[in-house]
């Protein structure tokens, strides 16, 4: 290498440092930029004895129409493609963490389950020690549930403890139904302690499917007992008492999922007995009534129709069964009826809020709004509505005529 050569090598490295040194001073001042973007202090820099040239801020090259259209699919705007993403990400969050939570607690209850079923038929251990296992696994899980909550995984600690609930409820049926260690009243006593504790948990916690699931287990307490020396009086006080509680829980806070829970279970569950009319007529309406005025002041128009039809349903099906017929059965249809008016004057008023004034809408008619962008999905509510309200009487007038002709 001769001298020339290496002079001339030493020159271009000088002058890649000084480029090195002003590209660092650029990057400098671009994390300075961004920190002044978020909002937090400038970190200062010393002042450099060679003033680069000043930094231009980082504009993000514009997409032509062209490039648009290349990138998304034909038929599928912009906005479509996020969504259809997002939805796919929300998908395989749901199907990972809580679609796999799901299949564990299901998993541990049918355990639980299984367990009991062949140590039944190996005798392995006495109908008390099972028992009392079965239980022992509820209440530790519960336990871990409430550990794992308390260090911040609080989906998974809460369905975890929802299973062990469950896992203590199996065991309390398996006591009174299978191995009858304990009576039928005892045992439904302790499945409404059990209800009752799981609820508490769920209010605690704030979630309103840990309350539901607790509801359902309630519910389903004397259906699977088959209590049936039990007098009608204590039977829709009992499903009376835990419907109002739901009722007023969702009301309170905003759960509309645990209100329909609620209409479905006080109105279904009375059409498996018999008795007084004007005990069953009496409890349907007051349990529609309260419904009703719990979705219209909340604005829940899905609850509105929902309790209108489940109330029909089983006034319907049920009246026979409750001997409720002639005056009676006029009487309690005109009293459902009332209150299917005060459902349709909730959706009246939950439709005025949804749709758009006359500022919002640019100036457009009432009546216009009908036919803007979402209008069929609300017009399809409102007639629904309209129909199962205005229908029935028809409904008993046409049949009144036909039992008079008959009669003549």
């Amino acid at each position: 290498m001769t001298q020339d050569e290496r002079t001339r090598l030493l020159q271009q490295l000088a002058s890649l440092e000084r480029q090195t040194k002003e590209i660092q001073r650029e990057l400098r001042r671009f994390h300075e930029r961004l920190l002044s973007y978020e909002g937090q202090d400038a970190v200062e820099v010393p002042t450099a004895h060679v003033v680069p040239p000043a930094a231009q801020p980082f504009e993000k090259p514009a997409r032509t129409p062209q490039a648009e259209a290349d990138a998304t699919p034909s038929g599928v705007t912009a906005e479509a493609a996020e969504d259809r993403r997002r939805t796919g990400v929300d998908l395989e969050f749901w199907l990972g963490g809580r679609g796999l939570l799901l299949l564990g607690v299901a998993a541990l209850v049918l355990a639980v389950g299984f367990f009991v079923k062949e140590a039944i038929e190996r005798n392995w251990i006495g109908p008390a020690v099972r028992v009392l296992l079965g239980a022992g696994v509820g209440v530790v899980a519960v336990a871990a549930g409430e550990r794992i909550r308390a260090l911040g995984y609080r989906t998974y600690g809460l369905w975890l403890a929802a299973g062990g609930f469950a896992a203590i409820y199996l065991s309390i049926w398996a006591a009174t139904v299978l191995y009858s260690l304990v009576s039928t009243p005892q045992g439904f006593g302790l499945m409404v302690v059990v209800v009752g504790s799981a609820a508490a948990l769920g209010l605690l916690r704030e979630s309103e499917s840990f309350v539901a699931l607790a509801a359902l287990g309630g519910y389903l307490a004397p259906l699977l007992l088959s209590v049936e020396g039990a007098s009608n009086l204590f039977g829709l006080g009992y499903l009376g008492t835990l419907s109002a509680a739901g009722l007023w829980v969702a009301y309170r806070s905003g759960w509309p999922n645990l209100a329909s829970l609620a209409v479905a279970g006080g109105t279904l569950l009375p059409l498996a007995n018999s008795g007084d009319p004007h005990l069953h007529g009496l409890y349907l309406v007051a349990l529609v009534g309260a419904a009703l005025i719990a979705s219209r002041r909340r604005g829940w128009p899905y609850v509105s129709l929902l309790t209108v039809t489940l109330g029909w349903a089983s006034f319907l099906i049920g009246g026979r069964e409750w001997d409720i017929s002639g005056a009676t059965y006029a009487i309690y249809a005109g009293a459902i009826w009332m209150a299917g008016l005060i459902a349709w004057v909730g959706v009246t008023d939950w439709r005025s809020r949804v749709r758009p004034s006359a500022d919002e809408s640019g100036g457009k008619q009432a009546g216009d709004s009908l036919l803007s962008v979402g209008a069929p999905a609300l017009q399809l509510e409102e007639y629904v509505g309209l129909v199962v309200t205005l229908v029935p009487p028809w409904i008993f007038l046409l049949a009144a005529l036909a039992g008079l002709g008959d009669s003549v």
